[in-house]
């Protein structure tokens, strides 16, 4: 509870979504809140986001609200195949799943049980193409652009990220039309503190938004840009409460961060890796799983179990430092059908 005497400026959330509205909502009950609980739902809702930009006419795409699985049943040989599926209150790619057909999506519906949601749901139109995401910070209602981000990501029916490389790589115009669209976004939304991580595919009708998040990206994104462009997005967080507008972004390099993928099994022997946190451009490593240990199939991004992440000066001397560096890791597994 805030006491009188001892008055504080602001309550500021900038971690995980699960909590981050009532956080919002509790900061206006004390007059403390750099942004409005109405704005956080508009970006971090799934739901709320596309009417938000539907109403703007920003990336507009086909889309259907489901309250329960029920409701996805009933709707989906109308809303037509094939289409997409999430939960519109997870993160970290939980639940999002690409369905061609009936079957499709009661493997989905087994799927979600697992994570024991029961809804809602959003059902969206298969947007295919390169994806990306954008790193930008607000202070004062007014939208930087700190870079764009590409992404590698497993192929469908799941969507997790297996990957991403820091600038992005997409030629100059359409990374204008990319800066546009989400300050248009976020303008709409009257976002006015603090860092935003949105999502983008880049269709052949143009840049399409598929999500949003009121906070820093993940998968040490953060991380990334600040190798690249000098940047270091927490700072600049909290220089921004003071009313410090960000540095410029410098063209440093070129960051990745490569999440491993093992086939499922049980682990004999992991060799190479002493070698490998000896290179000199590796910034990172991490390695969860040892001999013994039985590799999990990756759903989302919790069961990731390991990355490294790589600098260089060019996203080709990037790429190829990492290939060499995947192929220097050596795993012997011994398959498991059980493996989960």
């Amino acid at each position: 509870m805030i006491q009188s005497r001892n008055p504080v400026d602001y309550i500021y959330h900038i971690g995980r979504e699960d909590n981050m509205q009532e956080t919002y909502q509790i900061a206006e009950r004390y007059g403390c809140a750099l942004n409005s609980s109405k704005t956080i739902k508009l970006i971090n809702d799934k739901y709320f986001m596309r009417r938000l930009l539907q109403a703007h006419q920003i990336s507009t795409v086909k889309f259907q609200f489901a309250e329960k699985t029920k409701d996805v049943l009933r709707m989906m040989d109308k809303f037509g195949f094939p289409l997409v599926l999430k939960p519109t209150k997870m993160s970290g790619s939980r639940g999002v799943y690409l369905c061609n057909d009936q079957e499709d999506v009661q493997q989905w519906i087994k799927f979600m049980e697992q994570y024991d949601y029961r809804g809602p749901f959003l059902m969206e139109e298969y947007l295919q193409g390169p994806e990306v995401s954008v790193e930008t910070l607000t202070i004062n209602g007014k939208h930087y652009i700190i870079g764009i981000t590409d992404k590698i990501k497993t192929t469908p029916p799941l969507f997790v990220e297996l990957g991403h490389v820091h600038p992005s790589q997409l030629g100059r115009d359409i990374q204008e039309q990319i800066h546009e669209m989400v300050i248009r976004f976020l303008t709409a939304a009257n976002y006015q503190f603090g860092p935003t991580h949105t999502e983008l595919i880049i269709t052949q009708d143009g840049p399409k938004i598929v999500e949003s998040q009121a906070r820093l990206g993940g998968d040490r994104i953060p991380t990334l840009v600040h190798l690249a462009t000098g940047i270091e997005l927490e700072s600049a967080v909290f220089q921004g409460i003071k009313g410090i507008h960000p540095p410029i972004p410098q063209s440093n390099g070129v960051a990745m961060i490569r999440y491993f993928q093992w086939p499922p099994g049980y682990i004999e022997s992991i060799e190479g890796v002493d070698k490998v946190k000896e290179l000199p451009y590796v910034i990172h490593f991490e390695n969860t799983l040892q001999a013994g240990d039985v590799v999990p199939v990756i759903r989302d991004s919790a069961s990731r179990y390991g990355y490294v992440i790589v600098f260089a000066k060019t996203f080709e001397e990037v790429k190829e430092k990492m290939e060499m560096i995947i192929s220097m890791i050596q795993v012997r597994i011994r398959k498991n059908d059980s493996a989960c």
